[in-house]
């Protein structure tokens, strides 16, 4: 996991795990912890690596965005390259919860 301050007012994750799946979900979620405390105003996810994300994963990154909204700041995914990732997020309609670039 990568995380890096892009301005004052935004910080990126970037899964390195080509998953995001029940096995590495606390590492996840302790990097989305980790910027939460920082209380940066937004923050943006890179899944350009990411090839695959199952229902624990998905948790981790609604249960984030809740958060973050409760405290008036903001989530966005990025690089949503991956067709199975594609068409999951479109079936559930995430892009109406959270902003996805290029949906």
């Amino acid at each position: 996991m990568e995380i890096s301050r892009i301005d004052q007012d935004t910080v990126i994750v970037r899964p390195l795990d080509h998953a995001i799946t029940l096995y590495n979900a606390e590492t996840f979620k302790d990097a989305l912890l980790q910027v939460m405390d920082e209380g940066t105003p937004s923050v943006i996810i890179d899944l350009q690596h990411v090839t695959n994300i199952d229902s624990t994963g998905l948790g981790k990154i609604l249960v984030f965005n809740k958060r973050l909204k409760e405290q008036e700041r903001s989530l966005r995914l990025i690089n949503v390259n991956h067709a199975q990732i594609k068409t999951l997020f479109s079936v559930i309609r995430l892009y109406e919860i959270i902003e996805i670039e290029g949906m």
